[in-house]
């Protein structure tokens, strides 16, 4: 019953870390922040994390099973390479969240009205 709700939430606190780290905000106002960015573009920031978390999952799953075909190895050395694998690819992914939590920064700066009386 309640996992809809949870993938919204999910979804809805996506950009919490970035907000800690990069405007500075408490918890409470990091929460707040990432709601605000998501509304309006929730589906596009599900697609692109299912994406992300996607692509990390079969990355190291695919470089296990091509080993497995391409070589008699030892268990230990799959043991060894899929979390090389995921050391490799996860930094790429938190980049590419972060790019998308700035799209998310940019869009809503070209939406917010410029006052005049400031300009």
């Amino acid at each position: 019953v309640g996992i809809p709700w949870g993938i919204r939430q999910l979804i809805r606190y996506q950009f919490m870390s970035h907000a800690v780290m990069l405007e500075d905000l408490d918890g409470r106002q990091a929460l707040a922040r990432s709601s605000e960015l998501v509304r309006g573009r929730w589906l596009d920031t599900a697609v692109m994390i299912a994406l992300f978390n996607t692509l990390v999952g079969l990355s190291g799953l695919l470089a296990a099973m091509l080993l497995l075909l391409v070589a008699d190895l030892p268990l230990w050395f799959f043991s060894a390479v899929v979390p090389l694998i995921y050391v490799l690819v996860v930094p790429l992914t938190a980049t590419a969240q972060t790019l998308l939590y700035g799209d998310a920064v940019a869009e809503q700066l070209d939406a917010e009205p410029v006052d005049a009386a400031a300009v």
